[in-house]
């Protein structure tokens, strides 16, 4: 196989906390498995998709031509109130406006 076309990575809180890790770690080992394999497959082999309709949302932002910064994870099928999603975009656009922050500092400062 290949190089993979993109990377993924967890955001993180200054703290170091990774909340789209620990939630994966959290999940039964079946459903980590089965996520985990769709998000190697699918994301990290082929790039972003569609929307489907499965029970999982990992909402995650592109950047360039080789990085997936995954922001939010949750389990639709145990909240599936559209407040909830929204709660959770929410929360996505707040990590990808602090991440590009710190980013935006760390070029700022140079090497």
């Amino acid at each position: 196989m290949g190089p993979r076309p993109y990377t993924l990575v967890f955001y993180a809180e200054p703290n170091g906390d990774e909340p789209v890790a620990r939630w994966l770690r959290e999940l039964p080992d079946v459903e980590r498995y089965a996520l985990g394999s769709a998000m190697d497959g699918l994301l990290q082999q082929g790039g972003p998709l569609l929307p489907t309709r499965n029970l999982f949302r990992v909402f995650f932002h592109p950047f360039g031509r080789r990085l997936l910064l995954l922001l939010v994870g949750y389990d639709k099928a145990k909240r599936p109130s559209p407040t909830y999603q929204g709660q959770q975009v929410r929360l996505a656009r707040k990590r990808l406006a602090t991440w590009q922050e710190r980013q935006d500092l760390i070029r700022r400062q140079g090497p």
